[in-house]
């Protein structure tokens, strides 16, 4: 047995005996998406009684945990959530749970400016002979969190990818090791539904052979790619790796041989999707990851020529404000990389920031292009950073354009059914010059 191995073995321990070194008042430090390691997380719950007041810090956690909702932990856990899911709604109600904004770009540095971290876990993959394994599915803020905590603690999960990158963390780094052979979370393709195929061609037609682009997860992003396959020598540069960017790189529609920065690899911080996904992650060259500050910083994404980033929205008002994180005042998901890639692909020489949403919500009821934002409603992107807005009734350029010119663009793909009362609520408002 090598000297690693060894480590490692001195290392091992169980979910149970791990988590007795949490303390009261301590703080927990959980990386996102498939880093968040369940093992533990069960094992802490566990031990609720026994503990008050332990803040569980996370950007994003998909799959709920006890920590995150269950009105008994109340007081003894509170979850800190900077993107909400499931979880992290759910505990805001019964007040177990409350949000903080950021970006993913700064996610690490303000947390820890703010936060010492007593411990940070995470889930990584079976380690090498040389020491060696790689964060869950991603490093968005790991690296910082890991270097920043007292304690650092892994859970091994076989089934996890070997990633290429700044996922690396060494046997050397860890205190103790525990190991969970679970399922990974599967995010299967969303089919695109008539309005979701609407918006991906007119965004597809925006796209240029040779630029590079950034998607998301949902219909619209899955309806972007499926219309993209005629297009030649993309590049990608996103924040999370997807299905449909396997698609097209096993097309040959995706070769990454234009991009300007990091050419001829697909660079994200972190991946959810299938096991395709999973799968051609593997040990994949093709693929870096980078940590969330370089990524999803505006001036690193500005490195690449003709950078394409579509994001999505839930409603915008006349000026080009964009909501995409609330419903009112009621948060519903977060920031994430929503600022980070508009701002970014306008930095880049021709670059396009697109955000597409739905004309309309609650069974065509509501419009989602509005004079004025609902009352409440936070502003994820403001007004001087959005470029284009994309319905499935067709795409409003914003940039150059004044208020009014930016009212009539906004109108012009609206729903049909409330365009003659979007005109006249601009007036009222004083929106038409």
């Amino acid at each position: 047995m090598n000297r690693f191995r060894e480590m490692y073995k001195s290392k091992l321990t169980t979910p149970e005996e791990a988590v007795k070194v949490v303390q009261s008042n301590w703080k927990i430090g959980v990386p996102l998406g498939l880093n968040d390691p369940p093992a533990l997380a069960a094992a802490l719950c566990k031990r609720y009684q026994e503990l008050e007041n332990v803040r569980i810090i996370q950007s994003f956690g998909p799959v709920p945990r006890d920590y995150m909702f269950k009105p008994e932990l109340k007081g003894h856990f509170f979850y800190h959530s900077g993107f909400h899911g499931v979880g992290g709604r759910m505990g805001q109600k019964v007040g177990i749970a409350d949000f903080e904004p950021h970006h993913i770009s700064t996610v690490g540095s303000s947390t820890l400016r703010h936060h010492h971290l007593n411990i940070y876990w995470t889930t990584v993959s079976s380690m090498d002979d040389h020491g060696y394994m790689t964060t869950g599915c991603g490093c968005v803020y790991d690296r910082e969190y890991m270097e920043a905590a007292d304690i650092v603690i892994v859970e091994v999960n076989e089934k996890l990818p070997r990633l290429v990158g700044d996922a690396i963390i060494h046997i050397r780094e860890v205190d103790y090791v525990v190991e969970n052979t679970a399922p990974l979370l599967q995010v299967p393709p969303i089919e695109p539904d008539e309005k979701e195929k609407n918006m991906g061609q007119f965004i597809a037609e925006m796209v240029e052979d040779e630029s590079t682009i950034q998607l998301g997860i949902g219909g619209i992003p899955n309806a972007v790619g499926m219309a993209l396959f005629d297009k030649r020598d993309l590049g990608v540069h996103t924040e999370m790796f997807t299905d449909s960017m396997v698609d097209l790189y096993d097309a040959g529609v995706i070769t990454n041989l234009k991009k300007t920065y990091m050419k001829g690899r697909m660079t994200a911080c972190f991946a959810a999707g299938t096991q395709k996904l999973y799968d051609f992650l593997d040990n994949n060259h093709a693929c870096y990851f980078l940590q969330g500050k370089v990524s999803n910083d505006e001036f690193t994404i500005g490195l690449n020529r003709k950078m394409v980033s579509i994001n999505t929205a839930l409603a915008v008002d006349m000026g080009g404000q964009v909501c995409a994180e609330s419903i009112g005042p009621n948060q519903f998901s977060g920031i994430g990389g929503g600022h980070d890639f508009p701002r970014g692909a306008r930095r880049s020489p021709g670059g396009k920031s697109i955000i597409a949403l739905y004309s309309t919500a609650k069974d065509d009821t509501i419009s989602t292009i509005t004079p004025i934002l609902p009352p409440g409603s936070y502003v994820t992107v403001p007004r001087v950073d959005v470029q284009y807005i994309v319905t499935e009734y067709g795409v409003a350029e914003l940039e150059g354009k004044t208020r009014s010119e930016r009212a009539r663009a906004l109108i012009e793909i609206a729903h049909p059914s409330f365009r003659r009362e979007l005109e006249q609520q601009a007036y009222k408002y004083g929106i038409f010059v």
